[in-house]
Formats: C-alpha cells, structure tokens, sequence
C-alpha cells in the first residue's frame, strides 16, 4: 500500500510539474499550442521523465546487489586496538605563580584566583605595565651562587644562563629537590644505605624536557647539576642517569611507559618541565614578533613561568613503594600548520579521547577535565567543545579546570603547564578515587590527551 502511493504521488508531481510548466510557457509567448504540442509536453514528456527514473533505479539496484551479497563475508568488526602502556605516577611537584603544591593550585584555579596580572617590572614599548603570570622567587641568587660553585668545582665552563632562564631554574630545582626527597623513601635505596652494595639501589632517572631556547651547552650543565642533586639526596653516582633534551614531557613520558610495557625494563625516574618569560628580553621579544598580549593585541601571549614534574615508576617498583600511586596512560598526535590557522575544532582531542576512553563507561567513569589551554578565544572554544562532545556529563563551571592563566606563557614549546595538569590530576585521583583527563591544545603544532586513574588499572 505504501509503495503504491509513493509511485502515485510521484506520477502526479512529475505530471503536474511538466502541464505548469508548459502552460506558463504558453501563457507568457502567447502562443496557441498545436495537438503535437499538447501530446508532447503533457503525455510523452511526462511518460519519459518516470521511465527514466525508473530505469535508473534499476539500474542502481543492480550495481548494489554485489556489495549487498558479498557483506555477509566481510569481518563483523575489527579487532580492538591494544590498551596504551600505563605508568605510575609516585608523587608530583609544581611550582608556579598560584601554587607551589597540586592542593594549593587546585584551589586556587577552583576559586578563580589563578589569573594573569599587572607586572610590577616589565613594560611595553610605551611604557605601560604588561600583564604576567609571575611567580614569587626569594632564592634565585641562592640557587644560582650554589650552582656556579658545583659548575666551577666540576671544571664546567660558564653556560651564561640568561634572567629568565635562572628564573625558570630555581623554579625547577624546587620541584626537583621535593621529588628527590620522595624517590628517596625506595625500600631498595634505603637497604643499600644500611650496608648493602650500591648496585642494590634502583638506577634513577632524571630527564628534564626543556624548550628550544636552552643551548646545548645548558643542556649539558643541567643535565649535570641534575644528577649532582640526586648524589646529594643520597643516591650513588653510579645508580644516577640525568638528560637534559630538547622534547616535550609528553614525549618523555611516553616513552618510559614503552619501555616498562614492551621491553619489560624497569622505570623508576623523575620528569621535569620547567621554563620563564618573566623579563626584559623574552617581553621584548614578544612584542617584536607582535604576539605579546595588550589592550590591541587580546590573542596576544602572556608572559609566565612554571615548573612542574613526576615520579613515575613501572607497576612493579610501583607495587613496592609505600606511597599511594595512580596510573597514567598517554596520547599525543602532531598537528600541521595548515590545521592550527583553521576555525578551532576538537577532532584531534576527540580522537584522542577516543584512543585513551574506547568505551562509554570509561569516558562516564571521568569526573574532572583538566587542561593547559590559555585565555586565547581558538584555545577556549576548542576545549569547551571537546568537553561538550567527549565528556558531556560533566559541569564545564566546576569539572573543567584551565591552568593556562595560572602558569602563562612559559617560553615556545615549553609543556609545563600540561605536566602540571597532570600533577593537578594525579592530587584528584587521590582525593576521589574517580578519573581524570587531561588535554594540551596552547603548542600549536602537538595535541596531547592523558588519562589518570586509580593503580588498579596498572594491572
């Protein structure tokens, strides 16, 4: 019955539509038609636009039967990708203009109070204060004669570190020296020190993921100073590996968990970030290039420093330590220039969501976002539509939590922020025992997402 009205109401639209037609054409030449005229334009014309139709949907019938009949032989669905390899994550350090602890962040971002500010040194061309996200340093000069003494004593020459690079400096040698204290409770470091050979302490790792503004003779000075640090909280020199590399944390990170998961090697290592644009040059420079914010210039960088780390383990020292651990799964995909001059979208985070969150229960299971995105309007509207399509059950006022304001600008490739909103990440999995996510959208060309749990899913 229902086709049978389908093929009449077809039949007299394609006749009412020929007959309109071809009397309008009529009326307008004032034309008076012939018997031809009239069988053709309301019989014959008609007639061949329904057998047209109708053979072309034969037609397409045919050429779909094949891939009808051949369907039932495909596969049902493909395999599922293996789960990404999982670390856990010991303890976690930030330093930064809001907070130095993950509770003292996380409560100042919760009550709006980690935003940018005035600058009570930099200035523009104009003279006028810049806004900065700066953070109070009382130590630099400590920091910096105690470093200069080692450099000196080591036979290191001067790497000429510049303001802010002492700045960002002091920043990561605080977090790194509360991290050293914590890896320093490992039950086998401890039966080395009541006797033991030293090879019985675990090998430590001290990788520190700096930007493309530290030389490389920085590099090899830190690197350097890094395992210094460790020897002076105990560790024996020959259980100390430190870097100093020119990659994101993410990618550090990554790796190491390769390396638990597929090469079944132990991991027992800190994971440092820490940068500064908190001085004259970097402002200045800022402003040359015309990406420094200002009144005129609202999508402009905001100057700010932060350090951040991780003391990450494989599950099986994890199992072994005596704090409280969470495990932490990674993805990241690259992203062309061509994409970040586009209008903001959220495929890269979705998929990645996706990667890390394959099941409707797992993504439910998430009750906090946190994220690196700044106060630009691309970054802000790309987070909130991620959030809206990957993760809608949660309250964009209360679950969604940016630490881009909080940290600032802290030099170009520098991933701090992100690293530091994993440490956010790791606190809340503690405090709740639910999951968190966390995505990095401010490096234009990288797009991160990690995934923080419970240690349970380190099994």
């Amino acid at each position: 019955m229902r086709g049978w009205l389908k093929g009449a109401l077809l039949s007299s639209s394609v006749f009412g539509a020929s007959w309109l037609g071809a009397v309008s054409y009529w009326r307008s030449t004032n034309r008076m038609p012939s018997v031809l005229d009239l069988l053709t334009w309301l019989a014959l014309l008609p007639l061949a636009l329904l057998l047209a139709f109708w053979v072309g949907r034969r037609i397409m019938a045919a050429r779909a039967a094949p891939a009808a009949a051949a369907a039932p032989e495909a596969p049902a669905a493909p395999a599922a990708a293996p789960a990404l390899p999982a670390l856990a994550i010991l303890a976690a350090a930030v330093r930064t203009p809001h907070g130095s602890s993950a509770q003292e962040l996380a409560q100042a971002v919760a009550e709006g109070r980690a935003r940018a500010g005035l600058d009570p040194e930099l200035v523009d061309v104009e003279g006028f204060p810049v806004m900065s996200a700066r953070a109070g340093l009382d130590a630099i000069a400590e920091i910096r004669a105690e470093l200069d003494a080692w450099r000196s004593a080591a036979g290191l020459a001067d790497p000429r570190f510049t303001h802010e690079q002492w700045r960002a400096l002091a920043l990561g040698a605080a977090a790194a020296g509360e991290l050293l204290m914590q890896a320093a409770g490992h039950p086998q470091l401890q039966a080395a020190t009541d006797g033991a050979h030293d090879a019985a302490a675990p090998l430590l790792q001290i990788h520190a993921a700096l930007a493309s503004g530290w030389s490389e003779e920085q590099r090899t000075v830190i690197a350097a100073w890094l395992g210094a640090l460790a020897a002076q909280a105990g560790w024996p020199d020959k259980r100390v590996e430190s870097s100093c590399l020119p990659v994101g944390a993410p990618a550090l990170l990554a790796r190491l968990a390769d390396r638990a998961h597929h090469a079944g090697a132990p991991v027992f290592a800190i994971v440092l970030d820490f940068g500064s644009q908190i001085g004259d040059t970097a402002a200045q420079e800022l402003a040359a290039q015309g990406a420094l914010f200002a009144a005129a210039n609202p999508q402009g960088l905001i100057p700010g420093e932060a350090a951040a780390g991780l003391l990450v383990a494989d599950g099986m020292q994890a199992a072994g330590f005596g704090l409280p651990a969470t495990a932490l799964q990674l993805a990241s995909a690259p992203r062309s220039a061509a994409e970040a001059g586009r209008k903001p979208d959220a495929a890269r985070l979705r998929s990645l969501a996706t990667t890390l969150l394959p099941d409707a229960d797992d993504a439910a299971a998430v009750s906090a976002l946190y994220a690196d995105t700044g106060h630009r309007s691309a970054g802000l509207m790309e987070l909130m539509k991620f959030a809206r399509d990957a993760l809608p059950h949660l309250d964009p006022g209360q679950d969604l939590h940016s630490l881009g304001a909080a940290c600032g600008h802290c030099g170009h490739g520098d991933e701090a922020p992100f690293l530091a909103a994993i440490a956010l990440a790791h606190q809340h999995v503690l405090d709740t025992a639910g999951a968190a996510l966390c995505v990095g959208n401010e490096h234009p060309l990288q797009r991160h997402a990690a995934l923080v749990r419970p240690d349970a899913a380190l099994s």
